[in-house]
């Protein structure tokens, strides 16, 4: 791709497409020429007005963050009524880039591989929430693994793109498919919604599968049950791993977790313990 000018910065090669738009290389016009990541909207999102204050408002929340396990904001603003945001490059790749990734090559993660990346996700999340800030919109494609193995939080530009007309837009498929069922009627989200998500990717690590079908009504326990017996080619899942979905993804249910730091200690002893 030939570099173009956006706003103060000059645009680069695509790091990753999502859902909800396109990651750039950049690098600002102005000052040092320290490389960035710099996330662009998908036009559907751009034309819901709703939408482009949406993830200033979140933007700016984020903006204040400064976390050794974020991709911290930089710079955001607006270039012609598009909503951008400048956040640090890291050496690594979207967590959704390199499922997709597994998945087409049939090479599935090993279960002590799967519970590290959650236990590190997990931990990088409880880092920048001392204030009160959580993410809301996690999914794959707002975590970045670096090629040594770490785990970084993309600030969480759509949180709450749920609440405007976008929802039944099929754009929106990633972020309601990581959201709570409470949520899927556009209401906005709850720190308990990072817990859900969390519980969503460990599954797809586990299984090279999204958890949430796309199809409504949908069952989660259901759902649970067939990873429990066994996902198409996938082997069936030991019972501790299945348990830390269901207290995830069964937010009504008995026993789930009301805090996120409950879940990381649940994967802390699977790590330690060596018995998946």
């Amino acid at each position: 791709m030939k570099p173009r000018t956006f706003g103060a910065f000059l645009l680069g090669e695509s790091f990753s497409r999502t859902s909800l738009g396109e990651v750039f290389r950049a690098v600002p016009l102005d000052g040092p020429q320290e490389l960035r990541l710099v996330f662009v909207p998908a036009p559907a999102v751009v034309k819901a007005p709703e939408a482009v204050k949406l993830i200033q408002r979140n933007a700016k929340q984020w903006s204040g963050v400064r976390d050794l396990h974020t991709l911290n904001l930089m710079a955001s603003g607006l270039v012609d009524g598009t909503p951008y945001a400048a956040i640090e490059h890291c050496p690594g790749r979207l967590l959704s880039d390199l499922l997709e990734r597994s998945r087409a090559e049939g090479l599935p993660l090993a279960h002590d591989q799967s519970v590290y990346l959650a236990e590190r996700l997990a931990g990088a999340l409880l880092s920048h929430s001392g204030g009160g800030l959580f993410h809301g919109a996690l999914s794959p494609e707002s975590v970045l693994v670096t090629f040594e193995g770490e785990v970084k939080v993309v600030p969480g530009l759509c949180r709450d793109l749920q609440t405007t007309p976008l929802l039944a837009d099929p754009i929106l498929q990633t972020l309601l498919g990581h959201l709570p069922g409470s949520l899927a009627g556009g209401k906005p989200a709850r720190p308990n919604a990072d817990i859900y998500a969390l519980g969503a990717i460990f599954f797809q690590l586990l299984l090279r599968e999204p958890f949430h079908t796309g199809s409504y009504p949908f069952d989660a326990e259901a759902r649970i049950g067939e990873a429990e017996k066994g996902l198409g080619p996938s082997d069936a899942l030991p019972g501790n791993l299945c348990a830390i979905l269901r207290k995830s993804l069964l937010p009504d249910q008995p026993g789930a977790y009301t805090e996120l730091a409950s879940m990381k200690g649940d994967l802390d002893q699977l790590i330690a313990s060596g018995e998946y």
